[in-house]
């Protein structure tokens, strides 16, 4: 008997790589999402605005991104979300002022323009 699991060099190294398997299929397996919201006419950042996924002003909305200051953003998600991605500028109603982000367009150098209502 090689003694106790805890112990074991060989349970060790499995339990490790088995770590590191899953690790590379949870990064492998995300879509990196990133770039810089403007506004449209003026080309200046808008440092409210927000990210969801599912409609911002719903009950379905599983998550929120919120830009940097500068306008930047940078996050993470599932491959599957990126077809229910949204953007608005975090003023005003989200009901009247989000917009559905092309699926197509989803990259970690998206410019995103929002126009002012």
């Amino acid at each position: 008997m090689l003694g106790a699991p805890a112990k074991n060099p060989l349970y060790l190294s499995a339990v490790a790589s088995a770590i590191a398997g899953l690790v590379l299929m949870f990064l492998a397996g995300c879509t990196h999402v990133a770039g810089r919201v403007l506004w449209m006419r003026t080309n200046t950042p808008i440092p409210t605005a927000e990210f969801s996924i599912g409609p911002p002003d719903s009950v379905m909305t599983i998550h929120r991104y919120k830009v940097e200051p500068d306008g930047d953003f940078s996050f993470w998600i599932n491959p599957l979300d990126t077809d229910n991605l949204w953007v608005w500028s975090g003023r005003g109603d989200p009901a009247l002022e989000a917009r559905h982000v092309n699926p197509r367009q989803v990259s970690d150098h998206m410019r995103i323009e929002l126009s002012a209502r």
